[in-house]
């Protein structure tokens, strides 16, 4: 009969205890640091989306520039504009049109950076989940196509203030800046699905890996009767008791009397 050393038993369970103990409380703070950032990533996707409508659907700014201005769109939604471009835009719109552009401006404000936020959280968790640090680059085109709106932004406030003229130099850069915004904020939204098709990919060959792993052993079962093998790695270590060792010669008569 095999027997549990008392001591070792005991010592075992409590370290065993305390282990438990660690990994809960580390399993309990990761899954409230993770539900915290799910918060914070919803609520600023919910402002990004609330600021997107307000721009281009209801009450959409930008349509009403356009309509105050001819058909004119506005600058910051073009792909690429000159300062001839410009000046077409200012002769167009007259007092009207220019309010409408500043209330799009106003918003503006704020819109480039939800936008911002919103893609480098999505991406920076996706990175999260992926080895390595080269996937940190693609947190790049999202800071640059805010930064690059900021500087449109600056073009465009440059031609407002000083209505209905047009400087050459503000004109050249805010063209210049959304052409690489566009680029940057491209690359950006693409980051998006690659990274996810990347993270699937990586689960899928962990599994693959995971499920060629065998035990050593596995797949031949102990013989009937036959003292369990001994597991190291926090399991019990058993031995056997005085009780349970072969009796000697003497027990047996087989020593001399």
């Amino acid at each position: 009969m095999i027997t549990l050393d008392r001591t070792v038993a005991i010592s075992h369970y409590l370290l065993q205890r305390k282990y438990c103990e660690i990994v809960a409380s580390e399993v309990v703070v990761k899954a409230w640091r993770a539900r915290g950032r799910g918060r914070v990533v919803l609520a600023v996707w919910v402002l990004y989306g609330i600021s997107a409508l307000v721009v281009f659907g209801w009450p959409g700014l930008t349509g009403a520039v356009s309509r105050a201005c001819h058909g004119r769109s506005a600058l910051d939604v073009r792909s690429h504009w000159t300062a001839a471009d410009a000046r077409d835009l200012v002769a167009a719109c007259g007092t009207e049109g220019r309010a409408a552009y500043l209330r799009l401006e106003l918003l503006d404000l704020v819109y480039p950076l939800l936008c911002g936020l919103a893609l480098l959280l999505v991406t920076s968790l996706l990175i999260r989940r992926l080895p390595g640090q080269r996937w940190r680059l693609l947190l790049i085109p999202a800071v640059a196509m805010t930064v690059l709106d900021y500087g449109e932004n600056a073009a465009v406030w440059n031609i407002l203030s000083t209505w209905p003229a047009v400087g050459d130099l503000p004109a050249h850069l805010g063209g210049a800046a959304t052409v690489a915004k566009r680029a940057a904020g491209l690359v950006a939204y693409l980051a998006i699905p690659l990274l996810l098709l990347t993270v699937g990919l990586d689960r899928l060959r962990v599994r693959a890996r995971a499920g060629r792993r065998t035990l050593p052993g596995e797949g031949t079962r102990p013989e009937r009767g036959s003292t369990p093998p001994v597991v190291a790695h926090g399991l019990v270590r058993l031995r056997a008791s005085p009780s349970t060792r072969a009796p000697s010669a003497k027990a047996e008569g087989l020593g001399p009397e």
